[in-house]
């Protein structure tokens, strides 16, 4: 007979489930108030996520210092929390003080979060091991495993995060988000006293869990903590790693950051619920596989990043993560030892994300913690060869076959168009097969990950050699390369993260003519022959190529946020230097255009990060703030080439919400542009009337009216699902992004 759910366990499951809720609630709602302040980069959240598991280990922290006092008194300090962090409320970002964003943009996520959410979030931090620990204390029956309470507040987190997207970002402003989460705040504390006065008045006679009984609990051994520091951390670093490796190319926004956070969740719902719908001994026969397939296209980059590469990581991170975390939920301790199990995970989850914020940006320049992470996953897996008995030869069979199924498909995908008899195409096709035969032979995970380690050193080592520069800030990665063209003249690229972001012709004849996206026959060439902008604001500098369509009386106001970029421009480009040198700002251009004081006759918006949609410059505020600083007859140019978001529909929207007249042009280079290494790519004209914009219309551009309309991007809404391009789509414009190789 299915058992029934007492009313206690029904309050405490309501609690955990609240509590969790609303810590990962806070968590996209404070990204999304930070984006306009880092500049949109991924990192910004993959800090703002590193510092709120700081946060959490605090409130574990806090909750294992009360787990050896009476339960009682446990309760009572845990109310007490939750009043001091509704002195802070509501939530949002606190002061920088002096601290400049674009010269210490960790420091200033840090601070703005620390004085703004951090008290209220390790309040609510100690929840989870509290209330356990008072439903450890009550006469339900499953009192002595309150641990199944950990999936219920798992769910919590699960619905809190796919809530904010889908139902709250879209109908509610960030300031009515806060407040609404306040109100959460304040049930949840009337929840917890509920809970404490059933332990009081209903509780075990002698309370359990004092430290007088925890002296008898069996000691918990070194190598245990440490195996759960690492089934923790390994995740934690992992679900950062996968979320960069999208965000990089797709667009930092909150759609985009929960879904590996929502995955991560899943996984500890599963392995810490009471039934587990899942078998560990499959999983660990195709993580490796899995693991195999990921890193080998990494360590070749076989093809650009794309969907597939996506949808592989997020499946082998989904499914290392249930191994680890099933391993974590197997070797839990006694309910005596809960608080302290639960400090040394969310140490574990601490550390992995401040690997990926803090560590790795400054160890590496490249993004080496994410195979690292795998690789380590790997070393966490016993040994798959086993045993076989009469009961497990179908099991075995289905999965082999199942893998060499993948594993053809593997192969394919490492086919690449064009020529196969090139030395390169072949090695690919050699090591996909012998990884796939080792794999159906059942080979030991260790000895896999050892293999993958040596070919992602050879493969960094080689890239590493034929790159000039390779540099890693707050902001992304920037890769400087040299390659030759057909007449053995040399062509300089600069790319950022896995995209062109300008390349130049050292040949001095031509050094200094526009090229990729910004040449004279394309949209950018178009407003300079048009019209004659004198005073021109670039928001992103790129290798620079813009500025060589400087005139006499023209001044070009660069806003770029990274200085990383503008060292790298003045070093290895000569646009800068034979053009003209330009005013610098560096910041945000949204911001540092708001800040400013002058009007432009031309504002360029052309700050992808790789290939990231920069959301929070493409808002309706966004807009406004810009047309503030244009002049009457000015115009606003919008570069939206990227692979994976049809950015025009929403930028109609806002255009047609402000009363804007505007054009589109989505151009494609012919053989009299080669020369110039032309790059397809999609520009949108936005003026106060149209006249304006009619100049346009007669070199190709379209009236923006005519196009597709879409709900306007806000500060407080964005939805790239509606906007995502179809992945199978094969369009020039797909075809010229550069990879990291």
């Amino acid at each position: 007979m299915k058992q029934k759910i007492t009313p206690t366990a029904a309050i405490f499951s309501l609690s955990l489930f609240l509590s969790a809720g609303l810590l990962f609630a806070v968590q996209p709602l404070t990204g999304k108030l930070l984006l306009p302040l880092v500049g949109g980069t991924p990192a910004g959240w993959v800090v703002s996520m590193a510092f709120f598991q700081i946060a959490l280990l605090v409130g574990y922290g806090i909750s294992y210092g009360l787990g050896r006092m009476p339960v009682r008194w446990h309760g009572v300090g845990y109310l007490v929390l939750l009043c001091i962090g509704a002195f802070f409320l509501p939530v949002g970002l606190g002061s920088i003080g002096t601290v400049d964003v674009s010269q210490q943009p960790m420091m200033a996520v840090i601070l703005m979060l620390g004085t703004g959410v951090a008290v209220p979030f390790i309040a609510l931090a100690t929840s989870g091991p509290t209330l356990q620990r008072l439903y450890s204390a009550s006469k339900s029956t499953d009192a002595n495993d309150p641990y199944y309470l950990y999936a219920a507040s798992n769910l919590g987190s699960f619905f809190g995060l796919l809530s904010y997207p889908f139902l709250v970002e879209p109908f509610f402003e960030l300031p009515r988000q806060s407040i609404l989460w306040g109100f959460g705040y304040g049930g949840l504390a009337l929840l917890g006293l509920i809970c404490l006065v059933l332990i009081i008045r209903h509780g075990q006679t002698p309370v359990s869990g004092t430290v007088t009984e925890e002296t008898h609990a069996a000691p918990v051994t070194a190598f245990q903590r440490l195996k759960w520091v690492l089934y923790a951390a390994i995740p934690s670093s992992l679900i950062l790693g996968v979320t960069t490796k999208i965000t990089t190319d797709v667009a930092s926004a909150p759609l985009i950051w929960i879904l590996p956070l929502s995955l991560y969740l899943l996984t500890m719902v599963m392995a810490f619920a009471k039934k587990r719908r899942y078998d560990a001994t499959l999983l660990t026969l195709i993580v490796p596989f899995l693991v195999m397939l990921v890193l080998s296209r990494d360590a070749y980059h076989i093809g650009r990043a794309s969907f597939i590469d996506f949808s592989l990581s997020i499946v082998c991170f989904s499914l290392l993560s249930l191994y680890l975390h099933h391993q974590l939920a197997a070797s839990r301790p006694p309910v005596k030892k809960l608080t302290e199990f639960y400090f040394f995970m969310s140490l574990g989850g601490a550390l992995g994300g401040a690997l990926n914020a803090f560590v790795a940006p400054v160890l590496f320049s490249w993004y080496w913690e994410y195979p690292a992470m795998l690789l380590l996953g790997l070393l966490m897996i016993p040994k798959t060869l086993m045993p076989i008995d009469k009961s497990k030869v179908i099991n075995l069979f289905i999965a082999f076959t199942s893998l060499i199924i993948i594993g053809l498909f593997f192969i394919f995908l490492m086919i690449p168009e064009g020529d196969l008899s090139e030395k390169k195409h072949l090695i690919k096709i050699i090591v996909g097969v012998s990884f796939t035969l080792l794999m159906v032979l059942c080979i030991f995970p260790r000895y896999l990950a050892f293999v993958l380690l040596i070919l992602c050193i050879g493969n960094d080592i080689d890239i590493s050699h034929k790159a000039l520069d390779r540099s890693r800030s707050f902001f992304g990665i920037s890769k400087i390369n040299d390659n030759t063209d057909k007449d053995g003249l040399t062509i300089r690229s600069y790319i950022h993260g896995t995209t062109l972001h300008g390349m130049q012709r050292l040949t001095p004849q031509i050094s200094i003519e526009p090229t990729t996206y910004y040449t004279r026959n394309g949209p950018a060439g178009d407003y300079m022959t048009i019209d004659d902008p004198k005073q021109i604001a670039l928001v992103g500098l790129g290798a620079g190529n813009l500025l060589c369509y400087q005139s006499p009386n023209r001044q070009f106001t660069v806003f770029e946020i990274d200085q990383t970029v503008i060292d790298l421009a003045h070093r290895w480009f000569t646009y800068i230097s034979e053009c003209g040198e330009p005013t610098f700002v560096v910041g945000d251009g949204r911001l540092k255009i708001a800040e400013s004081n002058k009007i432009f006759n031309l504002i360029v918006i052309d700050a992808f990060s790789s290939d990231a949609v920069p959301v929070h410059l493409l808002t309706t505020e966004a807009l406004k703030i810009y047309l503030n600083h244009l002049a009457p007859n000015g115009r606003l140019m919008l570069h939206i080439t990227n692979r994976y978001i049809n950015l025009a529909p929403p930028i109609a929207g806002a255009a047609k919400d402000l009363g804007l007249a505007g054009a589109v042009k989505l151009w494609t280079p012919d053989d009299k542009d080669n020369p110039n290494l032309g790059s397809a790519s999609h520009y949108i004209l936005l003026a106060r009337n149209a006249t304006l914009t009619a100049p346009f219309l007669s070199r190709g551009w379209v009236d923006l009216a005519s196009q597709p309309i879409g709900k306007a991007w806000t500060d407080s809404y964005s939805n790239i699902l509606l906007n995502l391009k179809n992945p199978y789509a094969k369009t020039k414009l797909s075809d010229n992004q550069e990879d990291r190789k």
